[in-house]
Parts: structure tokens; sequence; C-alpha cells
């Protein structure tokens, strides 16, 4: 919960969210989960989150506005060496038809992200 005061005005923010892991040892896969509920009164209300990623990424949410925000995080160790790394994960805004400014405005409601990596350990 996040509260901002002025003489001008008041506004708040929340949010809920809800991470989860799974580890299969016999498969060596590693699934991750997040999902994110948030209601914002405006910028000087958002609320930061960290949110799992790839091997040597950081990605932190900055929730603003109205929407869902969920990921999935998968890791692969296929064989030995090898690691597959591959994230998905989608903000849905329930308060606006695009979402940015300027050379990075997105048209439309849904802004999807996705990462992969591959690590082979010599």
């Amino acid at each position: 919960i996040n509260y901002y005061t002025t003489k001008e005005k008041s506004s708040y923010g929340w949010c809920i969210n809800q991470a989860c892991s799974f580890k299969n040892n016999q498969s060596s896969l590693q699934v991750d989960g997040n999902l994110a509920y948030f209601n914002t009164g405006d910028w000087n209300t958002r609320i930061n989150f960290y949110e799992k990623n790839v091997l040597y990424a950081n990605f932190f949410s900055n929730y603003y506005g109205k929407g869902w925000r969920y990921s999935l995080v998968l890791k692969w160790q296929i064989v030995k060496p090898l690691t597959f790394y591959f994230k998905w994960g989608s903000t849905h805004y329930s308060d606006r038809e695009s979402i940015g400014s300027g050379t990075e405005e997105i048209q439309g409601k849904i802004k999807t992200d996705i990462y992969g990596s591959i690590k082979y350990k010599f």
C-alpha cells in the first residue's frame, strides 16, 4: 500500500503479488511464476517490485494504473554443462488504450516481454 499527499491533492495505490517456485531434481527443471494485481492513483503512488528473470538479468516492475502482471521463468539443465533459461511476462492494463509515450509508445493495453539465454559451462 502506498499513500502520497501534498497540499493540492492526495492519492493512494496498492498491489497484491504472489510468487511461486517448482523444482524437479529428476528432470533438472525449475519453474518460477509471478502474479500481481495493482491499482494505483498516479505516478506518485506507483509500486516497484523485483521480478525473477533469466541468469544475469534484472527486472523491476513499475506498477502504475490498474491491471495485472504475470510472468513465467523456466530454467532447464539439458545436460551437465548446458542450461537453457527463458522468461515470458505480460502486463495487462484496464485503464488505458496506450502504454508509454514518445518513441516507446505501445498502442494497446498489453505489454509483453520475452527473455532467453543459454549457458554453456566449460
